[in-house]
């Protein structure tokens, strides 16, 4: 048996290509698409799956179409083991558009209890780190709060949108932290379809609306990032030797782009004739990043000469203390333009301003490094390759304030030729 996914030639009226499948059983071939389409560039054809992260017009996710593909896949493999004679086109279009029914469960679970055994094969098959692993206990402590003792089935349109409801309400939840709930919980029905814990047709079929207000990129200017790194402290104390190094570790990712996980992996192998070599803990790719003087001076500072090989190049800091004491620390630097957040938190809309050291986080440094390379007028090709991002979707809102800083310098020059 052969089967194979391709994209049609043609694309929809929303730029995207309808999937295809080939599939070959016993010298039989039947070809037709399969009711989903993605964008070309979303398509990884070596893989024949939908590239991670990419949700199309339908808001079909790239988790819910791989998860068709490779249950056609195996419906289909069970399907020529029962088969003895050559089978008709007929007969594996039948096979295709067959809604298999859930199989009856002896154990009489609730949707909360299910979470459990999402959790344990999900995190297992696909590595999950301990910070994937609580965003999801913490979602079945919704369920469990809200659901009860309430079967899968719960989740239909009115049940997803009671959920949802609660979540912004009695929770007082963002909406943007209620999109990341909402996607946890449909991926986990999207496995308990898969596992014919439940059948397709009982879920939501409609997409929530959620006020999702776009957010400021909150980064240090040239300026502040300079007024930080060369920040003295008074007294020569444990705690300011602490807070130090957590200043010297945040200029760092802002003079790498690393993230906060990368960077506390950092190892003196890691750094080959000045270039520091890191594989990422978000996506394991291996990124080679070329060290500045400044990086290295951070570097020098903590490789020491008696360090044995091998060791990790920065203090054992917890990424919860790094951000807690860098908002102490860049307010002694006086970073404290006023930046204003506007969202929607229980169902109200909110306008907050505070001073910028009050947002301020170890990612912030990686934000640095991206809005400072691109505003300096490297291509935004080469700095994904420092960075890691796969697409220029994820780098937008980065371009987008280089561009408006392009257009401030440029009204500099004119004042200054205008004198």
């Amino acid at each position: 048996m052969l089967i194979n996914y391709y994209l049609f030639s043609r694309n929809n009226r929303h730029g995207e290509f309808p999937i295809r499948i080939s599939v070959n059983i016993r010298h039989t071939r039947m070809m037709t698409t399969i009711g989903y389409s993605v964008k070309k560039e979303k398509w990884n054809a070596n893989k024949q799956i939908v590239k991670s992260g990419y949700v199309n017009h339908k808001g079909q996710t790239s988790e819910e179409i791989n998860e068709r593909l490779l249950e056609i896949r195996e419906r289909f493999r069970q399907y020529e083991k029962s088969i003895r004679e050559k089978p008709t086109i007929e007969d594996m279009k039948h096979i295709l558009s067959y809604q298999i029914d859930p199989i009856p469960k002896s154990e009489d679970k609730s949707a909360a209890e299910w979470v459990n055994s999402f959790i344990k094969e999900e995190s297992l098959a696909n590595q999950w780190t301990k910070g994937t692993a609580y965003t999801f206990l913490s979602m079945k402590k919704h369920i469990e709060a809200h659901c009860g003792r309430k079967p899968l089935e719960y989740f239909n349109d009115d049940g997803m949108q009671s959920f949802l409801n609660y979540l912004r309400y009695d929770c007082k939840m963002m909406e943007s932290t209620i999109r990341k709930e909402y996607k946890c919980l449909k991926w986990f029905l999207n496995w308990s379809v898969r596992k014919r814990l439940i059948s397709d047709k009982n879920l939501f079929q409609t997409r929530p609306k959620l006020k999702i207000l776009e957010q400021p990129v909150i980064y240090l200017t040239k300026e502040e990032l300079m007024r930080l790194y060369k920040l003295r402290f008074q007294s020569i104390t444990t705690s300011s030797r602490r807070m130090e190094a957590i200043r010297d570790m945040f200029c760092f990712c802002a003079f790498t782009s690393l993230r906060y996980s990368d960077m506390i992996r950092l190892k003196t192998t890691d750094i080959i004739h000045d270039i520091l070599y890191t594989t990422t803990q978000k996506t394991n790719d291996l990124l080679p990043i070329n060290l500045n003087s400044f990086s290295k001076a951070i570097l020098s500072k903590y490789c020491k000469t008696e360090n044995k090989s091998g060791e990790y190049v920065f203090p054992r800091i917890t990424n919860v203390e790094m951000n807690r004491k860098l908002k102490k620390i860049c307010e002694l630097a006086g970073i404290n333009t006023p930046v204003t957040k506007v969202y929607v938190k229980g169902g109200v809309r909110i306008e907050d301003t505070r001073p910028k050291y009050k947002f301020i986080g170890t990612h912030t440094g990686r934000k640095t490094f991206i809005c400072f390379a691109l505003a300096s007028g490297i291509p935004p090709q080469i700095v994904m390759k420092w960075t890691g991002h796969s697409d220029y979707a994820a780098m937008r809102p980065y371009i987008e304030i280089a561009e408006s800083a392009k257009v401030e310098n440029m009204a500099f020059i004119e004042k200054k030729l205008k004198e």
